[in-house]
Formats: C-alpha cells, structure tokens, sequence
C-alpha cells in the first residue's frame, strides 16, 4: 500500500493534476487515511516497529533473489487471462487524448514499477494496480469497438475466457485427483509454476 501511495504521489506530482493535492477533500481524505493506519503506527511504535526488522529480512532472504526478467514475466502471467484488455488500459492511460485526464494514473503506475524495480520487490505487489488497468482498458475497448469494430468487444470477451480456462482447475474442483496432477504438470511446463514460487533462493 505504501508503495502504490508513493507511485501515484509521482504519477500526481509529473500532471497537471497536482492541484488536486491542494483540493481540501485531498486533504480530509489523506486525514481519514492517517486515521484509518493509525493504531497499527501506535502498535508498530509500542513494540519497535517490527515492519522494518521484516523489510530487511525480506531484503536478505527474498528480495535479493528476484530477477528483474522474472518480475515482469510474473506481470504477464498474473493476469495472462486479461493481457489484452489491461495493456489497452495502459495504453489509454498513458497515450490516448481521451485518457489524458487520468494521465496521473498511468505515470503511477510507471512509477509503482519503478520503485519496486529499484529495491527488487516482489512481483504480487502491482497487484492492486490491476484493477485501474481494467477500468481503463474497458473504457479503451468500449470506445474504440463503439467508434469503428464492433467485434472487437465479444472477440475480447472471447479470448479471455478461452485463456481463463487453464486456471480454473486451481480456483474450483473440476478434475479429480489424477487429472488436476497432470494439469498442475502441465502448468509447470507451460511457465505458470513461476506464480507458485518462494522468492528465498
């Protein structure tokens, strides 16, 4: 959370929507957030603020073992189903007249990236990143399926349900035991094991 914090304190900060920081609901939202956080700031305080013990274990024993390759293998694969649809976000985002409003958003990201690039962190922690991807890539795809192909929208649909199917063995129990052992197989070989991986070495 903090990390995501930072990145879109950047990604608001290099856009003209900076004034918003000056918004006093920007203000009362960063108060209630203050408030929201702080009896675990009281706890970490009462007993040595053992986040910071845990951030240099984590810095020993995993994030000197992520590989920056493996950190964005891990973005494709994480969200394999919706590759297309959050890749047009990011493009929407970042690119696009229609998106410029939300320019702040997209540089957040970039920046999100960045820092945890910079320190090696782990690669689940864009993850809650993703959903402003799909918002925007839904409004990307909407717009554009609207304006010129309307079968880009059930062709999407399409594809991302056909590539949602290998991972629904993992989340419901649709294979008996013999058959989710030769998916899971399957799944190592196809890359996906990497999802499944301790970062310790």
């Amino acid at each position: 959370i903090v990390f995501l914090a930072f990145g879109l304190l950047a990604g608001l900060l290099l856009t003209p929507q900076r004034n918003l920081l000056r918004h006093r609901n920007s203000i009362f939202a960063a108060i209630a957030g203050l408030l929201m956080i702080s009896p675990n700031i009281f706890w970490q305080h009462a007993n040595g603020w053992p986040v910071f013990a845990h951030f240099q274990m984590l810095q020993e024993s995993q994030f000197a073992n992520v590989q920056i390759s493996e950190f964005f293998l891990m973005q494709l694969l994480m969200n394999a189903h919706a590759l297309l649809l959050w890749l047009a976000g990011l493009v929407f985002l970042l690119f696009t007249k229609s998106g410029k409003k939300y320019r702040a958003i997209g540089f957040g990201i970039i920046a999100l990236f960045a820092i945890l690039i910079a320190i090696k962190g782990k690669a689940y922690y864009t993850l809650g990143i993703y959903p402003a991807l799909f918002a925007a890539g839904g409004a990307a795809v909407e717009q554009f399926a609207t304006q010129k192909w309307r079968w880009v929208n059930p062709l999407l649909l399409g594809l991302m349900l056909l590539s949602a199917l290998p991972l629904v063995p993992f989340g419901l129990p649709v294979l008996g035991q013999n058959a989710m052992i030769k998916h899971a197989k399957w799944s190592q070989f196809m890359g996906t094991a990497e999802a499944l991986r301790w970062e310790d070495g």
